[in-house]
């Protein structure tokens, strides 16, 4: 009997963790900076100190994401990533219940909790065993998700604590975005069938995609130390956690940086070009995501991100800020997906699942102390073109160390 259609393809389950990823970045991710903005608003808190909210829930976040394999396969997947919604849907209806410092840092590490059971890790292992010749396909499909959050869930999270006030606007958004997450995921995550495995791996590899070459037996999956000690794996941790501690920073800072200039629609318009950018880039990648070299399209999306910050921060009008930010959605599209392909490429299947779940860790732990960083920056400086000289620095760095860490050999 099997599992009916969802057991005999991997694309019901693509649609699922395309909701995930909407949900977890809608609320987890973009949704962060919003709910800085109108904390700030209502308490008149200052941004370090809901930034260092923020910080703490990617800091605790990182650590869980280490575990997010053994959870699904102890509790399943499917309960692990409902139980994550649940949590980060309930944490996120307590941020306007918050009246003090302490009460905010405990709803973000309880957030955390879901972020990380809802994030790209929790995908790549959702995904990881449907596919083999289109896992870097599949991936980049459904992280697709984490892109439309930005041009549908997070502008109209604004409009709805516009329109009906930060409790009642939060919580409607919550309740809509988790109830549809849950369901989806509760009906098209199964686990595969083997015929379905058996056709993916006798599904020819692409002549113009060399590092799709036969890998003979599989070897040991690597344990965690092992993966500390590989000179491969800080080569693709550190450049896309110096990178994502750039983009992260300036996205959780990105409403307060343009509402000044562009009022709330604006700066809503602003976002979705943000976002539409990275759906764009994210889309357009995924023709051409196995045959293209990863590491020089991380390297040119950093340096990409770079010049457009720069040029927000050169000419601050209208034109040049949507524009900016449309560049940097561009580019920010593959920042989540390509670290899990550079592991696909550069490790051995078995070692797949820890090896991304530790790459993710980290590179959150580093990206955490993005808007810590520019809350600080900001706050000592009273404007916000010492943070953003400093995100270009960061990215400019990155550019360099990926294309540095580029192997000869597969590890």
């Amino acid at each position: 009997m099997g599992h009916g259609h969802a057991g005999r393809t991997g694309w019901p389950a693509v649609v699922a963790c395309f909701s995930m990823a909407l949900f977890a970045w809608g609320f987890g991710f973009y949704g962060q900076g919003v709910f800085l903005a109108a904390l700030q608003r209502i308490h008149g808190w200052p941004a370090s100190l809901v930034s260092g909210a923020i910080t703490l829930h990617y800091v605790v976040g990182a650590l869980f994401l280490a575990f997010v394999p053994e959870a699904q396969n102890r509790l399943g997947r499917r309960a692990a990533i409902v139980i994550g919604i649940g949590v980060m849907a309930g944490s996120v209806a307590l941020l306007p219940l918050v009246t003090t410092i302490p009460q905010l840092f405990v709803v973000q590490v309880a957030m955390a909790a879901g972020w990380a059971l809802t994030g790209s890790t929790a995908i790549a292992n959702v995904l990881g065993p449907w596919f083999d010749r289109r896992r870097g396909l599949a991936i980049s499909i459904a992280l697709n998700g984490a892109s439309v959050a930005g041009f549908t869930v997070t502008p109209l999270l604004i409009k709805a604590i516009d329109s009906h006030g930060f409790a009642h606007g939060t919580w409607l958004a919550a309740a809509v975005s988790a109830l549809l997450a849950a369901t989806l995921v509760v009906v098209l995550v199964r686990p595969p069938s083997a015929s379905w495995l058996d056709a993916e791996r006798s599904r020819p590899a692409d002549p113009s995609s060399p590092r799709r070459r036969d890998p003979g037996p599989l070897p040991a999956p690597l344990r965690r130390r092992e993966v500390f000690a590989s000179r491969r794996y800080w080569l693709i941790t550190l450049p896309f956690g110096f990178g994502l501690l750039a983009q992260v920073g300036f996205l959780v800072h990105q409403v307060a940086f343009l509402l000044p200039t562009l009022g709330v629609d604006g700066t809503g318009f602003a976002i979705a070009l943000t976002t539409g950018g990275a759906l764009v880039g994210r889309v357009a990648m995924a023709a051409f995501v196995d045959r293209l070299d990863r590491r020089s399209v991380a390297a040119a999306s950093f340096a990409l991100q770079a010049a457009a910050l720069g040029a927000m921060l050169i000419w601050p009008a209208a034109p040049v800020l949507y524009g900016g930010c449309f560049l940097i959605g561009l580019a920010l599209g593959n920042a989540n997906v390509l670290p899990a392909l550079i592991v696909l490429d550069e490790f051995a299947a078995g070692s797949f699942g820890v090896v991304v779940g530790l790459v993710t860790a980290f590179n959150q732990f580093l990206y955490a102390f993005g808007p810590l960083t520019l809350g600080i920056l900001r706050d000592a400086t009273g404007g916000y073109a010492v943070p953003v000289i400093a995100c270009m620095i960061l990215m400019t760095g990155a550019a360099i160390l990926v294309l540095a860490g580029r192997p000869t050999t597969r590890g």
